[in-house]
């Protein structure tokens, strides 16, 4: 572990959130003089016990941000969910302040360890994961974090690996870091608000491939990706949508290397689905010269899929139920709607900008819809006419009503699918939040079905 440079220096952290927090810990710890800023108020923010003990330091002051002149210091850190076009940011910048983020710091924490670092729209954390997890379970010194759990500067020293899921937000903030290991697996409309355009989401995402001479591996199933794909950069290319790439995943799951057959991703049912192959693939092409192939599929096939993301939560009899409540957008919920057959998808909550309409060629499998949430009405205009639909408001009836649907259907096996293509927050404090309440109606309806069936 090294010093980070600030020993003396007067910086300033705009965020008390689960980085900022982290952020302002370490830089105290480095020897810095530390002011903070929140959006929340000073005596909200101090009933949190973590807030409260930074805040206690002696070196660590509450900044008041009307009267803060950015000409007296020596940096800027902000949180990732903090907009490049806040008025502060702005301020900071004007006065000649880089806008920093805790990658930066992190990689220069660890100046020994080799970083693996994945982005993308969709898979990220699961990429991330199933690496992290692959690699210790091969014996490699590992640990896993960023945008997916651990906060980056709460992750464990001195270790020889890190495996970090970054997000095009925190992206935007690191300048110096050099990724050893970098994947970019897809790249679809979302946070446009805050890129502009998919021009500007691109940028922030490319900026992975921080490293001349790292390896860099890209899916190129996107057209934006494909084109990337040409310039300078050398690529390690994966494909399961038959593009032309080094790295291919075909229609039987059997991936191929250079057209040579490897292994069938098929085989690992934990993982269902096309963007799961793609995940697997991604994984493969980045760990391959770590370890013998044995050794990556069985570690594999010990992985656990993450919560929330086709996290199959229970079954009864030849109805199986999956929590994907982390498809926030359609592209990601197209991936569940392509999965399974007989789906009965209870989906809805706060629309995005691209609406529903991507889904709209990906309900083949689908039985009936089930619409929960605020933008229930637009989401209803929007898949009306394409397939059968309840109106149903609260997960409680959506959970209810699409049982009673299936009973009534004829059918013997199905799937009660939460993909709900939209945002949590009109209804629940997060993805997670919405998925937790959507587990606990499922159990507690299989427990009462296996009572009466008993």
């Amino acid at each position: 572990m090294a010093a980070l440079g600030y020993k003396n220096k007067k910086v300033f952290v705009y965020g008390m959130g689960k980085s900022g927090l982290a952020t302002v810990a370490a830089l105290y710890a480095d020897g810095a003089e530390v002011y903070v800023y929140d959006s929340r108020p000073l005596d909200t923010l101090m009933e949190e016990g973590s807030v409260r003990k930074l805040m206690d330091k002696p070196r660590v002051f509450f900044a008041d941000a009307g009267q803060v002149d950015f000409k007296e210091f020596d940096a800027f850190f902000k949180s990732p969910g903090i907009d490049m076009h806040d008025d502060l940011v702005l301020q900071a910048q004007n006065a000649g302040l880089s806008i920093l983020g805790d990658v930066d710091l992190l990689y220069k924490r660890e100046p020994q360890a080799k970083f693996i670092a994945i982005t993308g729209t969709n898979g990220k954390s699961t990429t991330t994961a199933l690496i992290g997890h692959v690699m210790e379970k091969s014996g490699l010194d590992v640990c896993t974090g960023g945008n997916l759990g651990t906060a980056m500067l709460n992750l464990p020293t001195s270790k020889d690996f890190y495996v970090l899921e970054l997000s095009s937000y925190q992206l935007e903030t690191m300048h110096n870091a050099q990724i050893d290991r970098a994947i970019l697996l897809n790249l679809t409309p979302d946070h446009l608000k805050r890129h502009g355009d998919m021009t500007g989401y691109l940028e922030a995402k490319r900026k992975i491939f921080s490293k001349k001479g790292g390896l860099h591996v890209l899916g190129v199933d996107n057209p934006e990706l494909q084109s990337l794909s040409g310039e300078a950069e050398s690529f390690i290319t994966v494909s399961v949508e038959g593009k032309d790439a080094e790295i291919q995943v075909n229609e039987k799951g059997i991936l191929l290397k250079q057209g040579d057959p490897v292994f069938d991703v098929s085989e690992f049912k934990h993982l269902p689905g096309r963007h799961n192959w793609q995940n697997v693939a991604c994984a493969y092409a980045v760990l391959k010269d770590l370890m013998p192939l044995h050794v990556f599929k069985k570690g594999v096939q010990s992985y656990k899929n993450l919560p929330h993301r086709m996290e199959k939560v229970a079954e009864f009899k030849k109805v199986s139920f999956y929590n994907d409540s982390k498809a926030t957008n359609p592209e990601s919920a197209i991936r569940a709607l392509e999965s399974f057959k007989h789906i009965f998808w209870i989906c809805g909550g706060e629309m995005k900008d691209e609406g529903m309409d991507p889904c709209l060629s990906h309900l083949d499998h689908v039985q009936c819809a089930f619409v929960i949430g605020a933008d229930t009405e637009p989401v209803l205009s929007e898949i009306e006419g394409s397939i059968e639909t309840v109106e149903c408001e609260t997960m409680e009836n959506a959970v209810y009503e699409a049982w009673e649907r299936y009973k009534n259907s004829g059918l013997e096996e199905a799937t009660i699918l939460l993909s709900p293509a939209c945002a949590s927050w009109d209804q629940y404090e997060s993805f997670e939040h919405r998925g937790d309440v959507f587990v606990s109606l499922c159990h507690e309806l299989v427990t009462r079905l296996q009572v009466e069936d008993s």
